[in-house]
């Protein structure tokens, strides 16, 4: 079995004897803050409870957007600031009733009187070249306004909060991200 700390102390080694895996390591390092990096863009964030957040958007380590396009039936990565705007939208919505086995190694199930909504989403990406990609995406959004940080979640599928049946809270989700031309970074 391989431990990290002969894993780490190999690395180490081979770092001294030859400077070439010290380059190679530093280079792979996804925390490294030296580079160009592409600057938050000015935008704002539609929620589904009708709330609007407007300041600064960007994502983790400027990574691209991936996007499973269902037309191609392939994900392709989309880099951040060729992406004008992201529309999310409920695909499926479906009220579940919350149930558990009825004992351990069991196949029956015992229902509650909990109930939840699933959704399953699909987003748009509009880029600003005019092209549209279609399909299913999973995204962080780090947002940022004078306010304060919020991070943001795009997701594939989502489950709500449980409640009764009549009284089963609504799932708040980004609904629409609107993104404009770089204006410089947030102070």
């Amino acid at each position: 079995m391989v431990t990290m700390r002969w894993v780490s102390g190999t690395i180490v080694v081979a770092a001294l004897v030859c400077p070439a895996v010290a380059l190679a390591v530093e280079e792979l390092n996804p925390f490294a803050s030296d580079g160009p990096r592409v600057p938050p863009a000015n935008g704002y964030v539609l929620l589904s409870d009708g709330s609007r957040l407007e300041g600064y958007i960007h994502l983790t380590a400027d990574l691209p957007l991936r996007i499973y396009s269902r037309a191609k039936k392939v994900h392709v990565d989309v880099a951040f600031d060729e992406v004008a705007e992201i529309d999310v939208e409920v695909e499926k919505d479906t009220l579940d009733r919350e149930w558990r086995w009825k004992d351990a190694g069991s196949t029956e199930k015992v229902y509650t009187d909990r109930y939840y909504h699933t959704h399953k989403y699909v987003c748009t990406l509009k880029l600003k070249d005019g092209a549209d990609l279609y399909g299913d995406m999973n995204a962080v959004l780090y947002f940022q306004n004078a306010a304060g940080e919020k991070k943001l979640f795009i997701h594939k599928f989502l489950t709500g909060a449980q409640g009764p049946e009549n009284k089963v809270p609504p799932i708040v989700f980004v609904q629409k991200v609107v993104l404009a031309e770089p204006e410089g970074t947030p102070e």
